[in-house]
């Protein structure tokens, strides 16, 4: 699809190609992963149509990221509580069940680049910043957040 009537440069000078939001538009095929498929398929083409091109990158957003995240915080922050309230761990050990979602170098880049700290540790500082929108218009804590994130969402 076009998406500009005057291209900012001439189709021969391009280098790079960028996708998004790759998706089946025939509903019989709804739940079934062509992405990978016509992905190749689309650079093989534009290789030969337009071979200065050369960087082919996509766009598209992880379906379901954000959902699956905070979910699996707040069954961590659950689960934590329930364990100290429970008085079930010696102090230092952790439940089979409990996950290592922040490394301790993340936290700490994290705790680094707020301005406010609200007394809150972890998972649930985590948890209470990507509900809020402060880390879209913060680019110290974007930054902080990026190393995380990407970790995360390649589970």
């Amino acid at each position: 699809e076009v998406l500009l009537d005057v291209p900012p440069i001439a189709e021969c000078e391009a280098k790079c190609a960028l996708f998004y939001s790759i998706s089946s538009t025939q509903p019989g095929l709804s739940g079934i992963n062509l992405g990978k498929f016509l992905l190749k398929r689309v650079i093989d083409m534009l290789r030969k149509d337009m071979p200065s091109v050369q960087i082919f990158a996509t766009l598209s957003p992880i379906p379901g990221f954000m959902q699956w995240l905070l979910a699996k915080l707040a069954s961590q922050i659950k689960l934590a509580e329930t364990e100290m309230q429970e008085g079930n761990l010696i102090e230092g050990a952790s439940s089979t069940f409990r996950e290592s979602i922040l490394f301790p170098e993340e936290e700490k880049m994290i705790h680094s680049a707020i301005d406010q700290i609200n007394g809150k540790q972890g998972i649930e500082l985590l948890q209470d910043i990507l509900k809020s929108s402060q880390w879209v218009k913060s680019d110290k804590l974007s930054a902080a957040l990026k190393s995380p994130l990407m970790r995360l969402c390649t589970r």
